[in-house]
């Protein structure tokens, strides 16, 4: 019975997303954030985003205050994602964050056979919570180029019916900036670690990723932003690797528009998304954000996220 519900959860995740494979536990590496979904995903070298708990935990570096907090609300197919985030930043620039995020199925239809019957409606959700920790550690010792680290250790769960597979997991990254911090440069080492359920041992989905991001002040009213992420993990294994890109065009400081791509699995979908940051006070930040992404065949997932950000301003530096 258990490794017929297993193989139900390695269902679930697979047909709910198109980009997860064929494993347990893979809703992990699901985007469920709004400003990185618009960009395709790529987010590896990204900096001072409180989504970095979930990505790269080096991002989450350079934050403009001391706190910071962010949720978000998606509504899909077969289920709905939720993410949610809270960051603390020293003066020294250390910062410490914590994220959860998950998502929960529409209830499966009875019709699914194990032991000697056939299920009634059973209740599925994914769970996922981890706690994060950045130092900017070419501010903090003067190295001659901006460099941050960073770490998450997290919990994961996913459950149908009575039947759970748990996970203990950690991720590194680091992230170099060039060029006053125009030019980035990151990598991404996430799900380092080990789970399963009472019957059987699974490994969490290891995803190696390498990122680069370029910022162009093209007038003081506009700018362009552009990340780029390539799986390096599946490349290293002789597959084709899964490659997210995006754009952003940056108005007024006020106003962004993104489109984003992604390749895997022999498909090419298209993300897009929009926002707007508002100064509720002097240095305190409120971002409201916007994306769809699209599914070969399943169809649009429509996010919504804000996130505010308040207290002593920090920053980041830029006389790299």
């Amino acid at each position: 019975m258990r490794s017929r519900i297993v193989a139900v959860l390695f269902f679930c995740g697979s047909i709910a997303h198109p980009y997860v494979g064929a494993s347990a536990l893979e809703f992990m590496n699901i985007d469920m954030c709004a400003v990185s979904s618009s960009f395709g995903g790529a987010g590896s070298a990204s900096s001072g985003t409180i989504e970095g708990v979930y990505k790269n935990p080096s991002s989450i570096t350079g934050l403009p205050t001391a706190f910071s907090v962010y949720g978000s609300y998606a509504l899909y197919v077969l289920d709905s994602l939720y993410s949610g985030a809270f960051a603390y930043q020293f003066e020294n620039g250390i910062v410490l964050a914590f994220g959860t995020k998950g998502i929960f199925y529409n209830a499966i239809e009875a019709g699914i056979p194990y032991t000697s019957g056939f299920s009634t409606n059973l209740g599925a959700f994914d769970l996922y919570a981890a706690g994060a920790i950045a130092l900017p550690l070419g501010d903090m010792l003067s190295l001659p180029i901006g460099f941050s680290v960073g770490a998450t250790l997290g919990y994961a769960l996913e459950v149908l019916d009575t039947t759970a597979i748990h996970a203990f997991v950690a991720s590194v990254g680091g992230v170099a900036f060039f060029v006053e911090r125009k030019l980035t440069a990151g990598v991404t080492i996430k799900n380092i670690g080990i789970g399963g359920t009472d019957a059987e041992t699974i490994l969490p989905p290891l995803e190696i990723l390498l990122g680069a991001g370029y910022t162009w002040d093209v007038i003081d009213a506009l700018s362009l932003k552009g990340l780029l992420d390539i799986d390096a993990l599946s490349f290293a294994q002789g597959g084709i690797p899964t490659v997210r890109a995006g754009v952003e065009v940056l108005i007024m400081k006020f106003a962004a528009v993104r489109l984003g791509c992604v390749y895997a699995d022999s498909q090419f979908d298209i993300t897009a998304g929009a926002g707007a940051k508002f100064s509720l006070t002097a240095g305190a930040p409120f971002s409201v954000d916007y994306s769809f992404s699209t599914a070969t065949w399943i169809g649009m997932r429509h996010t919504l996220s804000m996130s505010y950000s308040f207290g002593d301003i920090r920053g980041q530096k830029t006389t790299r």
